[in-house]
């Protein structure tokens, strides 16, 4: 799966989690993206932490805050989103 897409799609499961735009902050690295956990909220104190993962290999989500842990799929169909089937390889 395209690395854009995949950050499309958690761009749109942030905002329709938070409307405070510092948590619907992405940061890309090579393995991985990491954001705001849209499961918890990661800190109620502090609009920066940013504690969920997708892991590019294994398309997989783990919050580092709360331990929530899935596939993405699971995430976007817990979040109401439709993955395109084109997109999914």
């Amino acid at each position: 799966m395209d690395i854009s897409y995949i950050k499309t799609l958690t761009e749109t499961i942030l905002a329709k989690t938070f409307k405070d735009p510092n948590r619907r902050n992405i940061v890309t690295y090579d393995n991985r993206i990491n954001f705001c956990c849209p499961v918890c909220g990661d800190s109620a104190r502090t609009a920066s932490k940013k504690r969920g993962n997708i892991f590019f290999d294994k398309l997989f989500f783990k919050c580092f805050n709360c331990g929530h842990q899935s596939s993405l799929n699971k995430l976007c169909k817990q979040f109401s989103i439709v993955i395109d089937p084109k997109k999914w390889k």
